[in-house]
Parts: C-alpha cells; sequence; structure tokens
C-alpha cells in the first residue's frame, strides 16, 4: 500500500521484520504477501514495546505515523 513499506533483514539465526506506515491512518498490512518470508515464524516480538504479534494471521494492523520492528520466532 502506498506510505506503507516492509522489509526484512537476517543475521545469523535472528530475523528482523519492520513495518513502517508513514500515513496518518491505521492500515491493514495483507500478512500473505510476505509468507515466504514469515514461513516458519509464528510470532513477532516488538522490540521496543515487548508487545506480541501474531503471524499466522491474514491481516495485521498499524496504526498510522507508527514502525514496528518485530524479532521473529
Amino acid at each position: 500500500k502506498k506510505g506503507v513499506y516492509v522489509y526484512f533483514r537476517e543475521y545469523e539465526h535472528e530475523k528482523i521484520m519492520v513495518v513502517s506506515n508513514h500515513t496518518s491512518k491505521t492500515v491493514k498490512v495483507d500478512l500473505s504477501y510476505y509468507a515466504e518470508e514469515t514461513n516458519g515464524y509464528q510470532y513477532g516480538l516488538e522490540v521496543l514495546s515487548g508487545v506480541e504479534y501474531k503471524l499466522d494471521v491474514d491481516k495485521m494492523d498499524i496504526e498510522g505515523n507508527n514502525i514496528l520492528i518485530l524479532e521473529l520466532w
């Protein structure tokens, strides 16, 4: 979606997913689009807040003007 960016970084055995919403509205990110990268992972732990996000759902909400940094496990 326009204004929403998702990318992954991997180092040794750790994988990070970054979801960045540069719009003012909450949007739903279609996780099926990133299935190849999230395959084998069930959760993402937001490294700053400690909030746990399920990855085995179709869509994930991200609030406007927000960035999530998720450690996948």
